[in-house]
């Protein structure tokens, strides 16, 4: 088999748990806002796209941890570091309008803007974050699956 599979694997369950947790949170933010029912396929959608470029960076981490033992270590550190940039529980009103523009450097930023207008607002997203995100969720995709395919044969070596 391909040892692609292995961490796509742990990918894949997580991001089936999530997919999980969703459906206990759906009727919650139904409940409270109809319109999210409208927005359900593009949901569903931006999920997947999340779950790519989630995968493509979990590619790069996971054939660096082999040649970089600390990696592991290090992305603990930058995981929470990098929670506290993201616009998960705040809006762009809140962030001083010079900086907004830096927000989107973080690849995790259009999806928050994007799960925020649907499942918060109960509207579409603004076109410039649903091309932020194609472009961010198909470059790490693409760079994660490339790179592990290359570093496949010398990582197996080093295991």
């Amino acid at each position: 088999f391909s040892p692609v599979i292995v961490p796509l694997s742990v990918s894949g369950a997580n991001f089936l748990n999530l997919l999980l947790s969703m459906g206990v949170m759906l009727p919650v933010f139904i409940f409270f806002k109809r319109s999210v029912l409208l927005f359900l396929p593009l949901l569903f959608l931006f999920l997947f796209l999340f779950f790519l470029l989630t995968s493509g960076i979990m590619l790069i981490i996971s054939w660096s941890n082999v040649f970089l033992r600390d990696i592991g270590h290090l992305t603990s550190l930058g995981l929470l570091f990098w929670f506290w940039i993201t616009p998960v529980f705040y809006t762009f009103s809140l962030v001083p309008g010079r900086l907004t523009s830096y927000l989107y450097l973080n690849p995790l930023t259009p999806f928050m803007r994007i799960f925020h207008s649907l499942l918060y607002e109960g509207s579409l997203p603004k076109l410039f974050d649903v091309f932020l995100a194609f472009l961010y969720a198909l470059f790490f995709w693409f760079t994660g699956y490339t790179s592990f395919c290359k570093k496949t044969p010398e990582t197996m070596k080093r295991i």
